[in-house]
Protein backbone atom coordinates (compact mmCIF):
# COMPACT_ATOMS: atom_id res chain seq x y z
CA UNK A 1 0.00 0.00 0.00
CA UNK A 2 2.36 2.67 0.81
CA UNK A 3 4.37 1.32 -2.51
CA UNK A 4 1.50 2.23 -4.42
CA UNK A 5 0.78 5.42 -2.38
CA UNK A 6 4.34 6.89 -3.04
CA UNK A 7 4.14 5.74 -7.18
CA UNK A 8 -0.04 7.31 -7.49
CA UNK A 9 0.55 10.35 -5.57
CA UNK A 10 4.09 11.58 -5.44
CA UNK A 11 2.86 15.31 -5.76
CA UNK A 12 0.75 14.89 -3.39
CA UNK A 13 3.26 13.66 -0.75
CA UNK A 14 5.39 15.99 -1.91
CA UNK A 15 3.16 18.91 -1.48
CA UNK A 16 2.01 17.10 2.48
CA UNK A 17 5.66 17.24 3.47
CA UNK A 18 5.81 21.31 2.51
CA UNK A 19 2.83 21.46 4.69
CA UNK A 20 3.58 19.77 7.49
CA UNK A 21 7.09 21.61 7.73
CA UNK A 22 4.98 24.64 7.56
CA UNK A 23 3.14 23.17 10.07
CA UNK A 24 6.01 22.18 12.39
CA UNK A 25 7.95 25.83 11.63
CA UNK A 26 4.23 27.56 13.01
CA UNK A 27 4.81 25.11 15.97
CA UNK A 28 8.15 26.22 16.55
CA UNK A 29 7.50 30.08 16.52
CA UNK A 30 4.39 29.33 19.33
CA UNK A 31 7.80 27.69 21.94
CA UNK A 32 8.19 30.79 23.92
CA UNK A 33 3.94 31.20 24.39
CA UNK A 34 2.13 28.36 25.60
CA UNK A 35 1.60 25.11 23.37
CA UNK A 36 -0.92 22.22 23.46
CA UNK A 37 -1.18 19.32 21.70
CA UNK A 38 -4.72 20.78 20.28
CA UNK A 39 -2.14 23.75 18.30
CA UNK A 40 -0.16 20.99 17.02
CA UNK A 41 -2.80 18.95 15.30
CA UNK A 42 -4.16 22.62 14.25
CA UNK A 43 -0.80 23.75 12.62
CA UNK A 44 -0.03 20.05 10.79
CA UNK A 45 -4.02 19.90 9.72
CA UNK A 46 -3.03 20.90 6.27
CA UNK A 47 -0.48 18.34 5.24
CA UNK A 48 -2.56 15.70 7.41
CA UNK A 49 -5.33 16.60 5.24
CA UNK A 50 -3.73 16.22 2.19
CA UNK A 51 -2.07 12.93 3.47
CA UNK A 52 -5.61 11.36 3.38
CA UNK A 53 -6.46 12.55 0.36
CA UNK A 54 -3.43 10.76 -1.35
CA UNK A 55 -4.63 7.41 0.91
CA UNK A 56 -7.98 7.68 -0.57
CA UNK A 57 -7.05 8.45 -4.02
CA UNK A 58 -4.86 5.43 -3.83
CA UNK A 59 -7.66 3.24 -2.44
CA UNK A 60 -10.35 3.97 -4.48
CA UNK A 61 -9.15 4.04 -8.18
CA UNK A 62 -12.50 4.93 -9.84
CA UNK A 63 -12.79 8.14 -7.83
CA UNK A 64 -9.39 9.51 -7.70
CA UNK A 65 -9.85 12.82 -9.65
CA UNK A 66 -12.86 13.20 -7.65
CA UNK A 67 -11.34 12.89 -4.26
CA UNK A 68 -8.15 14.40 -5.67
CA UNK A 69 -9.91 17.45 -6.53
CA UNK A 70 -12.28 17.53 -3.31
CA UNK A 71 -9.37 16.84 -0.60
CA UNK A 72 -6.84 20.05 -2.28
CA UNK A 73 -9.79 22.45 -2.01
CA UNK A 74 -10.17 21.30 1.84
CA UNK A 75 -6.35 21.45 2.15
CA UNK A 76 -6.47 25.20 0.83
CA UNK A 77 -9.25 25.79 3.10
CA UNK A 78 -7.92 24.50 6.49
CA UNK A 79 -4.47 25.90 5.19
CA UNK A 80 -5.82 29.61 4.87
CA UNK A 81 -7.64 29.11 8.16
CA UNK A 82 -4.38 27.63 9.72
CA UNK A 83 -2.43 30.81 8.41
CA UNK A 84 -5.22 33.26 9.53
CA UNK A 85 -5.54 31.60 12.83
CA UNK A 86 -1.94 31.89 13.71
CA UNK A 87 -0.99 35.63 12.49
CA UNK A 88 -3.54 36.34 14.69
CA UNK A 89 -3.25 34.53 17.67
CA UNK A 90 0.83 35.40 17.58
CA UNK A 91 0.00 39.05 17.42
CA UNK A 92 -2.03 38.86 20.15
CA UNK A 93 0.00 36.70 22.27
CA UNK A 94 2.99 39.08 21.83
CA UNK A 95 1.21 42.35 22.76
CA UNK A 96 -0.15 40.39 26.19
CA UNK A 97 3.60 38.60 27.01
CA UNK A 98 4.80 40.19 30.15
CA UNK A 99 8.35 42.61 29.72
CA UNK A 100 10.86 41.80 32.14
CA UNK A 101 13.31 43.80 30.46
CA UNK A 102 14.56 46.72 33.29
CA UNK A 103 15.79 48.42 30.41
CA UNK A 104 12.83 49.11 29.10
CA UNK A 105 11.38 50.48 32.39
CA UNK A 106 11.20 54.00 31.41
CA UNK A 107 9.62 53.32 28.19
CA UNK A 108 6.47 51.66 29.50
CA UNK A 109 6.26 53.75 32.54
CA UNK A 110 6.03 56.96 30.41
CA UNK A 111 3.61 55.01 27.97
CA UNK A 112 1.59 55.17 31.38
CA UNK A 113 2.14 58.44 32.54
CA UNK A 114 -1.43 59.65 31.97
CA UNK A 115 -2.33 56.85 34.57
CA UNK A 116 -2.95 57.51 38.16
CA UNK A 117 -2.30 54.12 39.22
CA UNK A 118 1.07 54.16 37.57
CA UNK A 119 1.97 57.97 38.77
CA UNK A 120 3.18 56.82 42.30
CA UNK A 121 6.08 54.53 40.18
CA UNK A 122 9.76 56.53 40.05
CA UNK A 123 9.82 58.00 36.30
CA UNK A 124 13.36 56.90 36.35
CA UNK A 125 15.10 54.07 38.49
CA UNK A 126 17.38 55.77 41.12
CA UNK A 127 21.85 55.29 40.61
CA UNK A 128 21.02 53.97 44.13
CA UNK A 129 18.69 51.20 43.85
CA UNK A 130 20.59 47.65 43.22
CA UNK A 131 18.62 44.16 42.22
CA UNK A 132 16.43 45.50 40.36
CA UNK A 133 13.25 43.96 38.55
CA UNK A 134 10.69 44.73 36.61
CA UNK A 135 7.27 43.33 35.21
CA UNK A 136 4.69 44.77 33.26
CA UNK A 137 2.08 42.90 31.48
CA UNK A 138 0.37 44.47 28.85
CA UNK A 139 -2.60 42.60 29.30
CA UNK A 140 -4.63 41.11 26.11
CA UNK A 141 -7.96 43.47 27.06
CA UNK A 142 -8.15 46.99 28.12
CA UNK A 143 -7.72 47.78 31.89
CA UNK A 144 -6.04 44.22 32.64
CA UNK A 145 -2.09 45.79 32.79
CA UNK A 146 -0.51 45.37 35.61
CA UNK A 147 3.00 46.52 36.43
CA UNK A 148 5.50 46.00 39.75
CA UNK A 149 8.94 47.65 40.06
CA UNK A 150 11.67 45.94 42.36
CA UNK A 151 14.68 47.32 43.92
CA UNK A 152 16.97 47.69 46.84
CA UNK A 153 17.70 51.37 48.24
CA UNK A 154 20.10 52.45 51.02
CA UNK A 155 18.51 52.16 54.14
CA UNK A 156 17.68 56.12 54.53
CA UNK A 157 16.17 56.60 51.05
CA UNK A 158 14.20 53.43 51.64
CA UNK A 159 13.24 55.23 54.96
CA UNK A 160 12.22 58.36 53.65
CA UNK A 161 10.03 56.79 50.95
CA UNK A 162 8.06 54.42 53.67
CA UNK A 163 7.76 57.61 55.66
CA UNK A 164 6.29 59.48 52.85
CA UNK A 165 3.87 56.07 51.30
CA UNK A 166 2.82 55.53 55.04
CA UNK A 167 1.07 59.13 54.96
CA UNK A 168 -0.89 58.78 51.82
CA UNK A 169 -1.54 55.33 52.02
CA UNK A 170 -5.45 54.18 52.49
CA UNK A 171 -4.58 50.79 54.08
CA UNK A 172 -1.42 49.38 55.43
CA UNK A 173 -1.16 45.72 56.59
CA UNK A 174 1.53 43.23 56.66
CA UNK A 175 1.39 40.60 53.89
CA UNK A 176 0.47 37.78 56.73
CA UNK A 177 -2.94 39.86 56.54
CA UNK A 178 -4.12 39.89 52.67
CA UNK A 179 -6.35 37.37 52.76
CA UNK A 180 -8.37 38.97 55.93
CA UNK A 181 -8.23 42.18 54.10
CA UNK A 182 -9.29 41.43 50.79
CA UNK A 183 -12.50 39.99 52.63
CA UNK A 184 -12.97 42.79 54.41
CA UNK A 185 -12.55 45.15 51.88
CA UNK A 186 -13.53 43.26 49.21
CA UNK A 187 -10.44 43.84 47.18
CA UNK A 188 -9.59 40.88 45.14
CA UNK A 189 -6.52 39.05 45.87
CA UNK A 190 -4.15 38.92 43.04
CA UNK A 191 -3.64 42.61 42.49
CA UNK A 192 -2.04 42.59 45.78
CA UNK A 193 -1.05 39.70 47.14
CA UNK A 194 0.88 38.48 43.61
CA UNK A 195 5.08 38.90 43.61
CA UNK A 196 5.53 38.98 40.22
CA UNK A 197 8.77 40.36 40.47
CA UNK A 198 10.01 37.39 42.74
CA UNK A 199 11.52 34.15 41.19
CA UNK A 200 10.77 32.16 43.93
CA UNK A 201 7.61 33.32 45.66
CA UNK A 202 3.89 33.69 43.86
CA UNK A 203 2.91 35.93 47.17
CA UNK A 204 4.35 38.15 49.12
CA UNK A 205 6.44 36.56 51.93
CA UNK A 206 4.63 37.64 55.60
CA UNK A 207 7.97 40.22 56.33
CA UNK A 208 6.26 42.44 53.44
CA UNK A 209 4.53 45.24 54.43
CA UNK A 210 1.76 46.86 52.16
CA UNK A 211 0.25 49.78 51.21
CA UNK A 212 -2.68 50.57 49.56
CA UNK A 213 -2.33 53.69 48.11
CA UNK A 214 -5.84 53.66 46.38
CA UNK A 215 -8.49 51.09 44.57
CA UNK A 216 -11.48 52.01 42.70
CA UNK A 217 -14.09 49.76 41.01
CA UNK A 218 -14.32 50.41 37.53
CA UNK A 219 -17.70 49.55 36.74
CA UNK A 220 -16.64 50.19 32.93
CA UNK A 221 -13.76 47.32 33.12
CA UNK A 222 -15.62 45.16 35.40
CA UNK A 223 -12.90 45.01 37.70
CA UNK A 224 -10.73 46.87 40.51
CA UNK A 225 -7.98 49.14 39.96
CA UNK A 226 -5.21 49.00 42.92
CA UNK A 227 -2.11 50.33 43.65
CA UNK A 228 0.58 50.81 45.49
CA UNK A 229 3.94 49.55 47.25
CA UNK A 230 5.21 46.93 49.29
CA UNK A 231 7.87 47.21 52.13
CA UNK A 232 10.12 45.09 53.27
CA UNK A 233 13.17 46.66 55.86
CA UNK A 234 15.50 43.61 55.52
CA UNK A 235 17.07 44.00 53.03
CA UNK A 236 15.54 47.67 52.91
CA UNK A 237 13.42 46.96 49.76
CA UNK A 238 10.44 48.61 48.13
CA UNK A 239 8.36 47.07 45.32
CA UNK A 240 5.71 49.52 43.10
CA UNK A 241 2.99 47.37 42.01
CA UNK A 242 -0.38 48.36 40.60
CA UNK A 243 -3.19 45.73 39.39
Amino acid sequence: MLSAYIRHNPLLLLLSGVLLGAGLWLNMLWLPYEVSVDLWLFNSSPGLTLLLTGFLATHYRRKRWLLIGIGSLLTLGITLVVGLGNVVGLAFSSASAPVTDVSQYEAVRSHYEDLISVSHFPAVIPAEATNVKFYHAPGALQGSMSMQLRMELPSEMWKGLKSEYEAVAQYQFSAADVTSFSEENQVPLPPIASFSTSDTESQFPDAYEILVLDFQDNDDLDRVISYGVALNANPPEIVYWMW
